[in-house]
């Protein structure tokens, strides 16, 4: 090509980049022939959510392996006595009775291969493991130890969620939720949610019979909302297990979050950190709503039973007597291919018992709700010809009809169940197993270990253990890390620390760390940020008007609405407000909620150590605490501690203190400097 001037074009997209050569009177140029001209094509680029879910499960599962080869280490030596190949059944249960290796000969069972017990003596004793749970509770024993360790290997395995930290199951009542949901719904729409008789709510959530339309229009009426109530109708009708878009939730300016609907029948974890992030502080109205909805679910999961495992064996009894009448409600219309294709045959897209069972032979499974339509579509076929065709029917509509000891409801499941279960267990094998009585260096019994294993859980923020990886952020001592010992070895608040450091954003314009989103600065920023925009009838208003709207009505730390701009200025309903869009989004909630820090000498930073603190260790209540009292023990009380850690922040701002404060504007004229603070409250600029 001769050395002229050209020109090069570029189309980039997220899977393409399309080129073009030309002239300076853009005409394509040619080489060897062909127009310089073309486009590559490649895959788009993903990002790294996919892969940080593989890895959290991994890690999880790891952390499972671990916690039951601990198990298994205190368990063998007892075990051993009383038969030396029962772990090693365990191992190779999942392998045929040929493939099985290893010095000694295991057989065809998997459990128990005594001469006089067996697997088939195991099961048809207990049918599963939550009937071995339920006798291990019950009775003082004695119990061989391989059932005991079967028990506990089995709660150990399945802990449950631990959304409710160390809360106990006491505490987690009807009542304390729906307390939570009217002040939530006041901070959202200055109204509580508050109902009308709470036992009849109760009744409702509690009702087996109620479908999700029938639920929601009783519980508007005990909270006393209507459809034209907007949020509040959307919050009752989320409760209700409904699905509510985020807009009607929150207003229009929320319609473009991600997701864009949600449902507390969905599983929470798919979509919480998306909404936490996307709504801050706005979503405690939904944690609040989900917490009164998973008590209902918990409810009806124990049965009024005690003990978890007491609840599952009255399901497997149940399922058990249901199955029965099945059987002989379709042997008796004399259909037996019918009776065939319910119950034995096996084949994709096919929703009878036996892939609601998991039993065909083509591994094809179907949920409760395929099932239950399934089965209706031939109930209502039969007729008349089923003498209790109509009393199975309503059980199914109600999900009643053969239910399952597993199924999607045990997610709601706290640790605290299976824990309570745990120590029972413990407390009675002690008088039987002298070896759970033993004692540590550190004077712990085996039994006590064994309880805080279940309980232990790394934190979040501390990341992998393994200080040499590059990955790794961890703060300890070079010792081998057990729950008993974790607070020791590892240094739980520099781990914190550099975590939300390793992920917070600098400062957009200076590069210092930002501050808290909540903190007491940002929150004065974003509110004179936004007030400095207000107009009536197209001009700004004054400045000492926008300080007296600050003064006496955003510190009081309520939602502003544009009926409240309009009353505090005494507006004609002809005069038109502006400057802001729908509703004012900056609150000052976090100088109302430490008004009475603020009274106190160096109440100020202190309010904005607490904050920053908060937002750093928030979901770690105890060591949240322990900061707290070592930092400021000396001049707050226990009353004034908790008061101080009741507030909720969450979320970073994207300016940093020095930014707002530390950068100053000398007036030429009079020498004296200004910060962009102090810019903010004299003049009604914004930022910008």
């Amino acid at each position: 090509m001769e050395n002229k001037p050209y020109y090069l074009g570029l189309d980039i997209g997220t899977e393409s980049v399309g080129w073009a050569v030309t002239d300076t009177e853009y005409r394509v140029e040619k080489r060897c022939g062909k127009a310089l001209w073309g486009v590559r094509l490649f895959e788009t680029a993903q990002t790294a959510q996919e892969r940080r879910g593989y890895r959290v499960a991994r890690r999880r599962i790891q952390r499972r392996h671990a916690r039951l080869q601990w198990l298994q280490d205190v368990f063998a030596q007892e075990t051993v006595k009383k038969d030396p190949a029962f772990f090693q059944r365990l191992r190779e249960s999942r392998f045929y009775e040929d493939d099985k290796q290893g010095d000694i000969p295991l057989g065809k069972y998997t459990l128990f291969a005594d001469k006089d017990y067996c697997d088939k003596d195991y099961h048809r004793q207990y049918p599963t493991i939550y009937h071995l749970r339920k006798a291990l509770i019950e009775s003082g024993g004695p119990f061989d130890v391989r059932f005991v360790y079967l028990a506990i290997h089995h709660i150990m395995k399945n802990r449950g969620h631990f959304l409710y930290g160390d809360m106990p199951l006491e505490t987690i009542t009807l009542e304390s939720g729906l307390e939570r949901f009217a002040q939530a719904a006041e901070r959202e729409y200055d109204l509580p949610l508050c109902c009308a008789d709470r036992q009849e709510v109760r009744g409702i959530l509690l009702s087996r019979t109620l479908n999700k339309t029938r639920r929601k229009k009783l519980l508007a009426q005990q909270f006393g909302v209507e459809k034209l109530d907007g949020g509040r109708y959307a919050a009752v009708e989320l409760l209700a297990g409904g699905k509510v878009s985020l807009c009607s939730l929150f207003g229009e300016g929320a319609e473009s979050e991600e997701p864009g609907s949600i449902s507390l029948e969905d599983d929470f974890e798919e979509y919480g950190d998306k909404l936490t992030a996307a709504l801050g502080d706005r979503i405690e109205l939904i944690l609040a709503a989900k917490e009164i909805f998973d008590w209902a679910l918990l409810e009806t999961v124990r049965g009024g039973e005690k003990y978890l495992s007491f609840a599952k064996v009255k399901v497997y009894e149940k399922h058990m007597r249901d199955l029965a009448l099945l059987k002989r409600e379709l042997k008796a219309t004399g259909n037996t291919a019918l009776y065939r294709e319910v119950f034995h045959t096996s084949r994709k897209d096919l929703d009878n018992y036996t892939a609601y069972s998991g039993k065909g032979a083509q591994g094809y499974r179907c949920g409760y709700d395929k099932f239950c339509k399934y089965l209706l579509s031939k109930i209502k076929k039969l007729g008349d010809a089923l003498p209790h065709g109509s009393e199975i029917a309503q059980e199914l509509e109600k999900g009643t009809f053969l239910p399952r000891q597993t199924n999607k409801d045990n997610g709601v499941i706290p640790h605290q169940l299976h824990e309570a279960e745990l120590v029972k267990i413990l407390e009675n094998a002690q008088s039987y197993l002298p070896f759970l009585g033993q004692t540590d260096a550190g004077g712990l019994t085996v039994a006590e270990q064994i309880h805080r294993m279940f309980c232990f859980r790394i934190p979040y923020y501390v990341g992998p253990l393994d200080s040499r990886s590059s990955h790794s952020w961890v703060v300890r001592k070079n010792e081998k890390i057990y729950p008993w010992n974790f607070e020791q070895v590892v240094d739980l608040e520099e781990c914190r620390r550099n975590f939300i450091t390793r992920m917070t954003v600098k400062c957009s314009y200076i590069g210092e760390d930002v501050l808290p989103k909540d903190s007491l600065l940002y929150t004065k920023f974003m509110v004179l940020n936004e007030l400095n925009n207000l107009s009536v009838n197209g001009n700004r208003i004054s400045v000492l008007e926008k300080q007296r709207l600050y003064n006496e009505l955003f510190l009081q730390g309520k939602k502003v609405t544009p009926a409240k701009l309009r009353s505090a200025l005494q507006l004609e309903a002809e005069d038109r407000l502006g400057g802001f869009q729908d509703d004012v989004k900056a609150t000052l909630a976090p100088w109302k909620h430490y008004e009475w820090l603020l009274q106190k000498p160096g109440g100020f930073d202190a309010a904005e150590d607490i904050i920053r603190h908060i937002a750093l260790f928030g979901d770690d209540k105890k060591l949240l605490r322990g900061w707290l009292h070592k930092t400021y023990g000396n001049i707050l009380s226990e009353e004034d501690e908790i008061r101080a850690l009741s507030f909720k922040a969450t979320g970073w701002g994207r300016l940093s203190g020095v930014f707002l404060t530390g950068i100053f504007h000398t007036d030429r004229e009079t020498g004296e400097a200004f910060s962009i603070m102090d810019m903010l409250w004299n003049t009604n600029d914004n930022l910008m």
